[in-house]
């Protein structure tokens, strides 16, 4: 490797993850079942749709996180992960997993009737204000009785 392409590494942000739809399964609190589908956009932003009921709007880092803990990382191995990625403080990538793990924690669970906007400190975004490379989510009803 030579020194450019050494100094282009340190300096270029990192290269998101790979795009597509990642799906997932867990326990909740009452030990239902909770789907959870990470979308990940070609930019590296994503969204993790939780029971096809709430969106997660995330960033590239946020995404990042997402995956560790849906994919049952450890804690450490999550950070080490971020650090080595991003060059950021690891008492900071640990703060920001564990707010994104309680986060997700906390919609997943049935029990909790915490407003996600309030409770959780999440930033609202409005309905079609991001372009996205698919709808949110689509419903279809199929029946014998047509009336076409």
């Amino acid at each position: 490797m030579t020194i450019i392409e050494r100094l282009h590494s340190y300096i270029a942000p990192p290269q998101p993850l790979s795009a597509g739809l990642y799906a997932y399964e867990r326990q909740d609190g009452a030990g239902g079942r909770v789907r959870l589908h990470l979308r990940v956009e070609a930019d590296g932003r994503g969204l993790l749709l939780i029971n096809a009921a709430r969106v997660l709007h995330l960033n590239q880092t946020a995404v990042e996180y997402a995956r560790l803990i849906l994919e049952q990382a450890s804690e450490d191995e999550a950070v080490r992960t971020v650090t080595r990625r991003y060059r950021v403080d690891p008492q900071v990538a640990r703060s920001d997993y564990r707010r994104l793990l309680e986060q997700i924690e906390t919609l997943i669970d049935p029990d909790q009737t915490v407003c996600p906007i309030h409770g959780l400190n999440l930033e609202r975004v409005d309905p079609f204000s991001q372009s996205l490379s698919a709808p949110y989510r689509m419903d279809l009803a199929l029946t014998y009785r047509c009336q076409n």
